[in-house]
């Protein structure tokens, strides 16, 4: 695979929907439970109990393929948070 071969994970939801299918049965709850708590709706709290939860149904099956890429990666444990550069930064080098 070259570089360029490389799917968009953060903006290509056909991306993520492959990437998800490796998930194993008992990764896919965990994987649920990330990506409510990604969502801007996280406070809500009613992800994954019994009731009236269809607007946060709604909002999960329609989360971003960032939002679902940030999920999967905290799933398998690799995710690995760096804030935003403001204009002009430069990384610092990592040692």
């Amino acid at each position: 695979m070259v570089w360029g071969d490389v799917p968009n994970y953060l903006s290509d939801l056909n991306a993520m929907a492959e990437a998800e299918n490796i998930l194993a049965w008992d990764q896919r709850e965990e994987f649920v439970r990330q990506l409510h708590l990604c969502h801007p709706t996280a406070s809500i709290g009613l992800c994954c109990e019994y009731g009236d939860v269809q607007d946060e149904v709604f909002d999960l099956v329609h989360a971003s393929a960032s939002m679902r890429a940030e999920a999967f990666l905290k799933t398998l444990g690799l995710w690995k948070y760096s804030p935003p550069l403001n204009a002009g930064e430069t990384p610092a080098p990592k040692h």
